[in-house]
């Protein structure tokens, strides 16, 4: 397998394709500068960090110095002020991708620095073939991850156009929470750490910031903005590639869909994204390697299609809920009200009916890390689910059939093993996705 990139989806996946025994080349970037380039503290939520060890790649965010922080400072919602509980891990991603790229030549995949990263060239039947300098890689499948630049995975569409002011400064010993904030034309935040800080001013083109003033350093709670200094201008829009997927090329992390830093989901994509692309180069496979030879076409038409189908879907899934998310924040300002965080309320009207709203379709699905047809949920955002928190879905359609109330619903869960609180916080999800109407 060939991979263009160094980030943290490329070394995901290139730790998960060793573990099944996979030849990996890495082609990552060679670097023309030597300045050291500023570091990016980036805020991790609890699952991207569970995420991240289902991958093995744990001790990278501890070798990446990361730091465990309690709450979230969020001004940006009409609401007004609020702390999210949780905890996020406040590391430096340029750091982290160094660490995860260590821990993917360790498990033996081959890094290889190139200045240019040439064309792929389709060889039916038999791969891939792409330039490197003076010689040519074959390899069973090609993986882009090269962030927004996309390079085997164009044409990209965007919604929007905004762009990220960035600026570093000095560490704190002990990091406060994130904050983000409302500001002129958009939104800003602040993220610590003990060797850095990270401030981002997000707004429209033309709108970009020079330096932090009086009244962005108040909002932001930073009292030294004069050490903060502007380390320049990054893409900040939805992007996302119109064919992530093909036959033998596959797209992950930004080079599939970079999403908004608003939702602080753009680490998790990246390793989520690995975990689903390893499952379809998996089944592209076939289980043909032997002794690490490929013994080349023999890869079944239908199962190729089903694998296809299955990761169009997962980006598109995950590209329409992340800019659900970004309307419905737009809309509840534009209202000047905060839109509810859960609908637990409607869980104390005992006397609601509820009922299955979602269709169930056969499709591809990700079991035991290879994708196979199988039964899925179809929310009405287009997104394609089974399973929720360790919970079948289909175990909760057949709840409602069992009892229209909540709490007859909870009833019937409950003599499936499932806790009480656990079935009211799976309601209350499929309330708010549109599973339950």
């Amino acid at each position: 397998m060939v991979i263009a990139g160094g980030g943290v989806a490329a070394a995901a996946l290139a730790c998960l394709l060793r573990n099944d025994g996979f030849g990996v080349v890495l082609l990552t970037r060679r670097r023309r500068s030597r300045v050291a380039q500023a570091p990016v503290i980036e805020a991790l939520p609890e699952a991207t960090v569970r995420l991240l060890a289902e991958v093995g790649l744990d001790g990278a965010l501890v070798a990446a110095g990361a730091v465990a922080v309690r709450g979230f400072d969020n001004t940006y919602g009409p609401g007004g002020a609020r702390t999210l509980d949780g905890v996020w891990t406040h590391v430096d991603r340029l750091q982290l991708a160094r660490e995860c790229l260590l821990v993917a030549r360790r498990r033996g995949a081959a890094v290889l620095p190139v200045s240019t990263i040439g064309p792929l060239v389709d060889l039916p039947g038999s791969g891939i073939r792409v330039r490197v300098g003076e010689r040519d890689l074959r390899a069973v499948a090609a993986v882009d991850a090269t962030g927004r630049a996309a390079r085997w995975s164009r044409p990209v569409a965007r919604s929007g156009s905004e762009g990220a002011t960035m600026f570093t400064g000095p560490g704190c010993t002990r990091a406060r929470p994130g904050r983000v904030v409302r500001v002129r034309d958009g939104w800003a935040y602040r993220l610590e750490h003990p060797h850095a800080s990270t401030v981002g001013v997000v707004r429209r083109p033309g709108a970009g910031v020079t330096a932090l003033d009086d009244v962005l350093a108040g909002g932001l709670d930073v009292d030294d903005p004069e050490r903060f200094v502007r380390v320049g201008i990054r893409p900040a829009a939805v992007q996302w590639s119109c064919r992530p997927v093909g036959p033998g090329r596959i797209a992950v992390g930004d080079a599939a869909l970079a999403l908004s830093p608003l939702a602080g989901q753009g680490l998790r994509f990246a390793v989520s994204s690995a975990l689903a692309a390893a499952a379809v180069l998996r089944t592209w496979n076939g289980g043909v390697w032997k002794g690490g030879v490929w013994n080349g076409g023999t890869w079944s038409d239908g199962a190729r299609a089903l694998a296809l189908d299955y990761y169009r879907c997962f980006v598109e899934g995950v590209r329409l809920r992340h800019l659900a998310t970004l309307a419905a924040i737009a809309g509840a300002q534009a209202s000047g009200s905060a839109a509810p965080d859960d609908l637990h309320g409607n869980l104390l009207d005992p006397g609601r009916r509820l009922r299955w709203a979602a269709r169930v379709e056969r499709v591809g699905v990700n079991r035991g890390g290879r994708i196979v047809a199988g039964e899925c949920c179809v929310l009405p955002d287009g997104g394609l689910v089974r399973w929720v928190g360790g919970v079948d879905l289909l175990c909760l359609r057949d709840a409602v059939a069992d009892g229209r109330t909540p709490a007859q619903m909870c009833a019937a869960l409950a003599r499936l093993g499932i806790a009480d609180a656990s079935a009211h916080v799976l309601i209350a999800w499929a309330l708010r996705v549109g599973a339950l109407g």
